[in-house]
């Protein structure tokens, strides 16, 4: 196993003006995901629920992230954790683009 490892974009999905891009697959570090999630202002991840634990850090800008029907604001420097089993969404709720970094354990991988 790597422990520092360069990475470039394994595949990005762009919708409109966001762009959510994989850094690092499954194979590559014991079934996790890692990559990054670029909103452009006033679009919004969909509301999702996932059979296990959803980590987001906030790289930079500004949102808000619904977790449960809970409305929190997060911005850069902070750390969100969804819980397994969690209704969630975030929406970039001003007029920069926000940039988050995500983790996705293995049991994400078929979700």
């Amino acid at each position: 196993m790597n422990f520092v490892t360069n990475v470039s974009v394994l595949n990005s999905n762009i919708v409109g003006s966001s762009s959510i891009a994989k850094l690092l697959n499954a194979a590559q570090i014991d079934g996790m995901t890692v990559g990054i999630t670029e909103l452009a202002p006033g679009d919004e991840l969909p509301w999702s629920i996932h059979g296990c634990v959803e980590i987001f850090y906030v790289l930079s800008g500004l949102a808000e992230v619904f977790i449960s029907n809970q409305q929190y604001p997060i911005s850069s420097g902070d750390f969100v954790v969804i819980p397994t089993g969690h209704r969630h969404m975030v929406k970039n709720v001003e007029l920069e683009t926000l940039k988050m970094l995500f983790i996705k354990p293995p049991e994400e991988q078929n979700n």
